[in-house]
């Protein structure tokens, strides 16, 4: 497994910041259903812990909703390894065009 950690600001608070990042994970789930399945995912607070299946290939995350940023953290399984750094921005745009 490798290790990705994100973090982008925002300006929004943290409540706001929430509903914005579960909007956004709920449109996920509909753009891509094809793409990935099994998905589960449960807040505590402002802290998600959630998973997916894509490409036969599990993926866990923790997502935290600070104050002031959005912290992701997971890990890829090896195979996913060659696209890093694609998944880490991929996330990280979207993530600030969510929270903008």
């Amino acid at each position: 497994m490798v290790p990705i950690q994100i973090s982008v600001p925002h300006q929004l608070g943290p409540q706001a910041a929430k509903d914005r990042v579960q909007q956004f994970l709920d449109s996920l789930q509909r753009e891509y259903a094809s793409q990935i399945s099994d998905v589960q995912g449960d807040w505590d607070n402002n802290r998600l812990q959630f998973g997916f299946h894509t490409s036969g290939l599990p993926i866990a995350c923790t997502l935290d909703v600070e104050q002031d940023h959005v912290q992701v953290r997971s890990s890829l399984p090896l195979a996913a390894v060659l696209f890093r750094g694609k998944i880490e921005n991929w996330i990280r745009d979207e993530l600030q065009r969510v929270l903008t």
